[in-house]
């Protein structure tokens, strides 16, 4: 019993020793325990034993928290052999680098601080957001990964590094850059399009903070976790996944017959690349009487924080051989709309074209400007009579004003009488029975049968 009980003892010391040896062997140590997030930290993984290569430890436990930027060759003597190892923290708080495992021999448990980013030309806190549009998105559905770098200093610039994705396309969105107050925003990110089902862990190229032009932070994201919904089965691989609407250009009231036109029409799609829009140019074809040419196709894709917006621009060259009425063929474009998760169909209803002979149409225009000219002569003497008749009243009505006799005030009143009426050697008896006017005060006073008062014949005939 007694022998037994020393016989374990002494492999418990063994044991201890062994690790103790190890532990020596196999070390893993960080050059410093806190980083500032945007900036490396060096790993450094050491070993007496020279074979294996240092190569060989599986560092995938490190990709959930850290981009690992560099991978040189393990630095190797000939009793030693040494491995650097630049890492990237994804995020700031406590981080943990996991035991790692070389030839048997565990390492120990290493813990990072990873501080918030600091710009170097101002001294203050960056702040970085990001979020994401979707987890669960369709096939080829984008996905938008918005970023927002808040900082102090506005001479900044932020950029972003390329990157190919096996599993989809990843479209790097424009920077638009908002200054309020001392504080400015950096928005980016990127359109992400799926191309598999499934589960799938993005990792997204790095934001590069730029100061005078040199880079002095490099930001990695988490990585993305994403469950990719397959589409149905009803809905073709090519499909178009988002939104689309069309826009054309105002029709003119005719088209010339026989002679080349063109009309303008654009399909505007959000959250679709324009790899993805649909081939529109398939939808004009010729009709009886009307020839349509292969139209001008031009693609356009633009980006802000909202996502993609893809333009197809289309000119379409057509003729019509006679004068008539007609109109292209409908357009009925199908796409696949993600939030509904149904197949939506945009339709678009050309307008009717009115096409007429360029020789009609000459007849037709020397037709309405010999009637308007005409109109302008007849508007010319009917105003040139109202002048001449206005001209005549005025001076007939200052003759009266001024008539000092009883045959001047007649005089006067036969001057209005041709004025109005354009006869000439009227009498009272006539121009009483135009206007029925009492004429008799007149008369009674010309041929002096009563007395009267010029200024009472003025008044009673100035009312004229």
């Amino acid at each position: 019993m007694v022998v037994k009980l020393i016989m374990l003892t002494l492999l418990g010391f063994l044991s201890s020793v062994s690790q103790a040896y190890a532990s020596v062997d196999f070390q893993v140590e960080l050059s410093k325990s806190t980083v500032e997030y945007g900036k490396s930290v060096n790993l450094i993984i050491s070993s007496r034993t020279l074979q294996p290569s240092l190569q060989t430890i599986d560092l995938s436990a490190l990709k959930k928290e850290f981009f690992i930027s560099t991978r040189k060759n393990p630095h190797t003597d000939t009793h030693r052999q040494q491995w650097n190892i630049q890492l990237y923290p994804r995020r700031t708080g406590n981080l943990i680098i996991p035991a790692l495992t070389y030839s048997g021999n565990t390492s120990a448990i290493q813990r990072l601080t990873s501080k918030s980013a600091v710009d170097p030309d101002t001294g203050n806190t960056l702040s970085l957001e990001s979020s994401i549009s979707s987890r669960n998105p369709w096939v080829n559905q984008q996905v938008l990964i918005n970023i927002i770098i808040t900082t102090k200093n506005k001479y900044i610039v932020v950029e972003k590094a390329t990157s190919n994705l096996a599993t989809g396309q990843l479209l790097s969105l424009s920077t638009q850059k908002h200054q309020a107050s001392n504080i400015v925003q950096h928005k980016t990110g990127w359109a992400y399009f799926p191309i598999k089902s499934g589960k799938q862990l993005i990792e997204l190229p790095p934001l590069l903070y730029k100061s005078d032009g040199v880079i002095t932070h490099r930001f990695y994201l988490p990585l993305q976790q994403l469950t990719i919904q397959a589409l149905p089965l009803y809905v073709p691989d090519n499909f178009p996944i988002g939104k689309l609407s069309i826009h054309a250009e105002a029709t003119p009231l005719f088209f010339l017959s026989n002679t080349l036109q063109n009309r303008r029409i654009t399909l505007k799609a959000r959250g679709i690349s324009k790899q993805q829009l649909p081939r529109i140019q398939n939808y004009f074809r010729s009709q009886a009487g009307l020839l349509l040419y292969p139209p001008t196709v031009s693609l356009k894709q633009s980006s802000d924080h909202s996502g993609l917006t893809s333009l197809a621009s289309l000119e379409i060259p057509f003729k019509a051989s006679s004068t008539g009425i007609y109109r292209l063929d409908d357009i009925r474009l199908q796409y696949f709309e993600p939030v509904s998760g149904r197949i939506q169909t945009l339709s678009y209803h050309w307008p009717k074209m009115f096409f007429i002979n360029p020789w009609l149409l000459a007849f037709i225009v020397i037709f309405l400007l010999l009637a308007i000219g005409y109109y302008f002569i007849i508007l010319f003497r009917f105003l040139k009579q109202v002048y001449i008749k206005r001209t005549a009243l005025k001076i007939a009505r200052h003759d009266l004003l001024n008539a000092k006799t009883p045959e001047e005030i007649k005089s006067a009143i036969i001057l209005i009488s041709q004025a109005e009426n354009g006869i000439s050697n009227t009498t009272l008896q006539r121009w009483k029975k135009n206007k029925q006017i009492d004429i008799e005060p007149l008369s009674q006073a010309l041929y002096r049968k009563s007395s009267y008062d010029l200024a009472e014949l003025k008044q009673a005939y100035l009312k004229l």
